[in-house]
């Protein structure tokens, strides 16, 4: 096959047969052969070494490091990986792409932890928080939240996504803030759940996911484009030298699926239950599901927003619940 035929099935779909091996030129590439806790260590020696003072945050199982900074942005990655093994780093030159020989590579999310360091070995000072835990359902940012109160930042961005470009709002509906982060050469799409999905609602500060250059994540051919990676940070570096004077806000998204409605604050107005006309409108809040299922509200209402196609399901059976051990007054 030629080299030509290479570089267009490169461009469609990128995997380990197409790329070389060679000596790793990452700068950064120490953190992907690091534990986790080694990495909130290797940070918090950064940052000492770059001027940020003492004393910082951390966990006592080390599930979350945060640093209070000078910039009042808060850049935040997860130190976890789904990585089996230690990665057997490689450096393609030719397409400037790590990637790991044998494993995985782990650059979800240690690409998105090299451009903080990236950042304030630059001399910048922004806010920093790193989680542990992010792949096991974002352990790290439920602890941040019960034991650190909303930090006093503009905007919060996680570096936790894939692509070149993206930028992710979640369930963040603030189009000023959307539109802000675009000036900057970013592009709105989608995605499931990340750290910012607990950090953003708890804390009412608007967040954002933004790329950081890996490709397929969670596989054993995931791999990093530096050079996406390093056209990310040079973005950062320019957010973070003008920030905005004003605190942009999280603004809940509501959806209009099925006929209930996704709220942090309000009822889960979720089902229409009618039967010969006596029963109408009952509504369940997080709590009733914590009470019926076990659990406690917080995680209740994370989990609603990412597994909305189980909803029904669930809803329905609290409310057959209910029915059965509560009738209606007018049924009394």
């Amino acid at each position: 096959m030629n080299n030509n035929k290479l570089e267009i099935l490169g461009k469609e779909k990128l995997n380990k047969n197409f790329f070389k091996k060679g000596k790793v030129e990452f700068k950064h590439a120490r953190l992907f052969n690091m534990s986790e806790e080694n990495v909130i260590n290797y940070m918090t020696y950064i940052a000492s070494s770059n001027g940020y003072k003492k004393p910082y945050e951390v966990d006592i199982k080390k599930e979350f490091l945060y640093i209070k900074g000078e910039i009042p942005i808060m850049l935040v990655a997860h130190v976890d990986t789904v990585v089996l093994g230690t990665p057997a780093l490689q450096h393609d030159e030719t397409r400037n792409i790590l990637w790991s020989s044998k494993n995985g590579l782990g650059a979800d999310d240690r690409a998105g932890v090299a451009a903080i360091i990236e950042i304030i070995t630059s001399g910048l000072k922004p806010h920093i928080l790193l989680c542990d835990g992010e792949e096991l359902g974002c352990v790290g940012a439920r602890s941040v939240v019960k034991n650190i109160g909303a930090p006093e930042v503009k905007y919060i961005i996680d570096l936790d996504r894939r692509g070149d470009n993206d930028a992710v709002f979640y369930d963040c509906d603030n189009p000023e803030f959307e539109q802000y982060i675009e000036n900057f050469g970013f592009k709105s799409s989608y995605g499931t759940f990340t750290d910012i999905s607990v950090l953003s609602p708890y804390w009412g500060i608007a967040g954002v996911n933004l790329s950081i250059g890996y490709y397929d994540a969670h596989t054993k051919d995931e791999y990093l484009k530096i050079n996406e990676w390093q056209k990310t940070v040079d973005k950062l570096k320019i957010m973070l030298k003008n920030p905005p004077s004003e605190q942009f806000k999280y603004i809940e998204k509501k959806y209009p699926l099925y006929t209930y409605k996704t709220s942090f604050k309000d009822y889960y107005d979720v089902y229409d239950y009618e039967e010969d006309d006596y029963y109408s409108s009952i509504k369940v809040t997080s709590e009733d599901l914590a009470s019926y299922l076990g659990g406690n509200k917080q995680d209740w209402e994370l989990w609603l927003l990412d597994n909305k196609e189980f909803v029904e399901e669930i809803i329905f059976t609290v409310i057959e619940d209910y029915i059965c051990g509560h009738p209606p007054k007018n049924m009394e």
